[in-house]
């Protein structure tokens, strides 16, 4: 009888355990949605997208500002005006209110100007979304200035993952910015499994790495004008001078410093370059 007890209680237990872990998986994937819409919506807003924001904003949403509080044709009518130069979030806090609303805190760093007036550089974000139809809709967001961050937050390391699941494997970290400076590890021609693109074609994988390169900047607001120093790893130097006259579509106004060296070999086989940078941007 003790026997059949303890099986049944360990029964119990796991059968909790099962489902408490779907429950996370649940939420987990709820937020990893949440946070992508959110930064989906801030880089429409750059962009004046008017369709996505509209689709994306509940018809009874409200924002809240320093200057007041603004329903969605007010939000709409706003996005001609302003001009959202550069941006980064971060400090994402989510919390699953039920199974139809959600709660986004984070803070951000904006450059932005709206009705010609200067926006607060630093903002914390309450963001709250309702699921309606089987979509999530923005029905209220409130931002609060914050005070410049210390010289300790700004020099906090800020990393990003382009692929996280190759980076894993491989034991390296895409991208680091601390303070003003951006450091981007080397970019090499692959998809997002870490399988080779453009086998034997040292053009388009060169085009492929700027690509990416390009994706990594823009995550942090910055440009190939902004790039101080790039390194050029290649195992055909020859061939890489005959196709390095693409170098002048990605830096339109001055190139950077750096380095070309011709390697024994890569990574992985087939690799023909690989390519490194450093950026610097006042935030």
């Amino acid at each position: 009888m003790k026997t059949l007890m303890m099986m049944f209680m360990i029964g119990i237990a796991a059968s909790s355990v099962a489902s408490g872990q779907r429950q996370m998986s649940k939420d987990s994937k709820v937020e990893g949605r949440i946070i992508t819409l959110e930064k989906q919506a801030w880089q429409q807003w750059s962009n004046k997208n008017i369709a996505f924001v509209e689709n994306y904003v509940a018809d009874d949403a409200f924002y809240v500002y320093a200057d007041g509080v603004v329903d969605k044709t007010q939000i709409v009518k706003s996005i001609p005006t302003c001009e959202l130069k550069s941006f980064s979030l971060d400090n994402f806090k989510f919390r699953l209110l039920d199974q139809n609303s959600a709660l986004l805190n984070y803070t951000a760093a904006q450059d932005a100007i709206c009705y010609g007036k200067k926006q607060a550089s630093n903002i914390r974000v309450n963001s709250v979304y309702v699921k309606r139809g089987g979509k999530w809709l923005s029905l209220s967001y409130m931002e609060t200035p914050m005070s410049a961050p210390s010289e300790a937050m700004q020099n906090k390391p800020e990393t990003f993952s382009l692929r996280p699941a190759v980076e894993k494997e491989y034991g390296y970290i895409h991208a680091m910015r601390i303070g003003d400076d951006l450091k981007i590890s080397g970019a090499v021609s692959m998809d997002d499994k870490g399988t080779l693109v453009a086998p034997g074609n040292l053009e388009q994988q060169m085009k492929n790495c700027y690509a990416d390169l390009a994706k990594i900047l823009k995550h942090y607001g910055y440009t190939f004008d902004d790039v101080t120093v790039e390194n050029v790893f290649t195992t055909n130097m020859a061939e890489f001078i005959n196709v390095s006259g693409y170098r002048n579509s990605v830096y339109k106004n001055g190139f950077p410093t750096g380095t070309w060296l011709e390697v024994k070999g890569l990574a992985l086989p087939g690799q023909l370059i690989e390519i490194d940078m450093e950026a610097h941007k006042a935030k």
